[in-house]
């Protein structure tokens, strides 16, 4: 016992001596241009953590170029990169990329082992087993649900207008909270679509599985000294936290929720098909029923099928991905037509010309003005802002687009990196750079995706639109083509049948992050996140009269 009093210290002054001394002065990235750190002990993370997501960033990226480093806890040097170049090196070989260890730790304890979570053989394994589920084909039949719920979601918004105290008796226009409401479709939505689940979240908010993951969520989004040492330092989690005590037991029903839809799904499966389930069956077009079915189809080999365990990590992880994200999408979408309401009107022309009230997926494709605004707020408002990535190898070189001039004074063409170095992957900060997008790059301008965009905005390898926000390479997002077709086709109705403006007085919104960003009224910080807008049916004989 003695002993180890007396070599704690010792240990203690080792670890500061590695971190604060012998690590820094180790890495490859000293050369980078960066700014000063602001704290001995956290570096600039609580100083970026205060800010709105990306702002710290661009304020470096303004002064130090596209690729440059800065200080985080520990002594830990970050490494920035903007680059186009550099960030498809980084996302092309994802696996020699992956999340750092605290980040998975983090999703995992979340969403288990399911795709975000999970990296190398096993990522590889369960994307190529689910990606079936999510091409186009798969998903064109689940629009005529998407138009379901959105309107179901416009009778809601309706209602919630008439049920203001200050409604305007003659229009019926009244304020609405409309992110409470878009994030109840947007979870019934992935309940019928993801796993053939009615939550019906827009009727009562009372659902167990439903209930426990936004505790859990809501749980994650407050950021404190201790989450974060929390994050780097697992040993800090023996000290008990409000976070850690809800995080656990809404865990626990998901992990038993999960589980119980699993099965339930696999015998619903082999009731329809006879006890015998081949891989061409066509039964229920959920995600998690599509899944099952490959799963259990008895032509295919071990390698090719997900555990019991995998399976249930999806249905948390379809969760968060077909819910958060949606939501939040579609709150800065409609945050952005009252912003600008002359693209508001604009849009609303384009969608009212459609004859039917439930286009298809074809037809909600072809919308250039509905597909033009959807690019343009999924650009300024990306829901996730930032990714993280490590390095595994040796020594790797990642290539630069836009050279860096060190702090030797020399030009570097490319950057040779490390093992264990974090790369900070600026998804919003890319999204809205004016060396990749042109000087109005951070203005809302859906004009710009209807005419040619600029050279550099093209050489981002990406899936859609030429922008970060689904990210790139093998880990680029799955459902990107549900996300698109559940917005653009939750944004039809609404547009067409109703009208939105601002409060007054107009309030100022903040972005908040931790998993998305959302918005919170400044100086209304205690009500939480939310968006108030005002809301009136709309009527055809508006469009002369304004």
């Amino acid at each position: 016992m003695f002993l180890s009093l007396l070599l704690l210290p010792l240990s203690v002054l080792s670890l500061y001596i590695w971190f604060y001394i012998v690590k820094p002065r180790r890495s490859l990235l000293l050369n980078l241009p960066g700014p000063p750190s602001d704290s001995f002990i956290f570096g600039s993370l609580k100083g970026i953590i205060k800010e709105e997501p990306g702002k710290k960033h661009d304020r470096w990226m303004d002064e130090y170029g596209s690729t440059y480093r800065y200080d985080v806890l520990a002594g830990e040097i970050r490494f920035f990169t903007a680059d186009p170049r550099a960030i498809n090196h980084i996302m092309s070989n994802c696996y020699d990329y992956p999340k750092p260890g605290a980040v998975r730790r983090g999703l995992a304890e979340m969403l288990g082992n399911g795709i975000l979570s999970a990296e190398g053989d096993v990522h590889k394994r369960q994307r190529r087993i689910m990606l079936p589920s999510f091409s186009a084909a798969s998903m064109r039949p689940l629009v005529p649900l998407f138009f379901d719920k959105a309107f179901e979601l416009k009778d809601k918004i309706l209602q919630a207008a008439s049920e203001d105290p200050n409604v305007v008796e003659k229009t019926g226009e009244g304020q609405v909270d409309v992110m409470l409401w878009i994030g109840r479709a947007t979870l019934d939505v992935i309940g019928l679509a993801g796993f053939g689940f009615a939550f019906d979240s827009m009727k009562t908010a009372e659902n167990e599985l439903a209930n426990a993951f936004k505790r859990m969520f809501a749980a994650s989004q407050d950021i404190t000294v201790l989450a974060i040492l929390q994050n780097f330092f697992p040993i800090f989690k023996m000290i008990p936290s409000k976070r850690a005590k809800v995080t656990k037991e809404s865990l626990g029903i998901l992990n038993r929720v999960a589980s119980e839809m699993v099965a339930e799904k696999k015998a619903a499966v082999l009731a329809l098909s006879d006890g015998k389930v081949e891989k061409g069956d066509l039964l229920g077009r959920d995600l998690l029923t599509l899944l099952v079915r490959a799963n259990m189809a008895s032509d295919l080999p071990p390698s090719q099928t997900l555990s019991d365990a995998e399976l249930a990590a999806q249905i948390t992880t379809f969760l968060l991905a077909g819910f958060e994200t949606s939501s939040t999408s579609l709150t800065w979408i409609l945050h952005a037509l009252v912003e600008y309401p002359a693209v508001q009107k604009k849009l609303r022309a384009e969608l009212l010309a459609v004859s039917e009230s439930t286009p298809d997926a074809d037809q909600l494709s072809a919308l250039p003005y509905l597909d033009a605004v959807v690019r343009e707020s999924l650009r300024l408002y990306a829901p996730v802002t930032s990714t993280i990535r490590v390095s595994t190898k040796d020594i790797d070189t990642i290539p630069l687009s836009t050279p860096v001039i060190g702090r030797d004074g020399k030009e570097m063409n490319e950057i040779t990196i490390g093992k264990d170095v974090a790369i900070f992957i600026p998804i919003l900060s890319m999204n809205r750079s004016e060396a990749i997008f042109g000087p109005d790059a951070k203005e809302f301008k859906p004009e710009r995706w209807l005419s040619d965009i600029p050279q550099t905005a093209k050489e981002l390898e990406v899936p859609f639109a030429h922008i970060l926000t689904f990210i790139a390479g093998p880990r680029s997002c799955i459902g990107y083509r549900f996300a698109l077709l559940e917005i653009k086709a939750i944004l039809f109705t609404l547009v067409r049948e109703l009208n939105f403006r601002h409060i007054d007085p107009v309030p100022v919104y903040e972005r908040k992050s931790s998993l998305v960003q959302r918005p919170r009224i400044i100086g209304r910080e205690s009500e939480g996140y939310q968006m108030l807008l005002r809301v009136t049916p709309y009527v055809e004989s508006e469009a002369s009269s304004s």
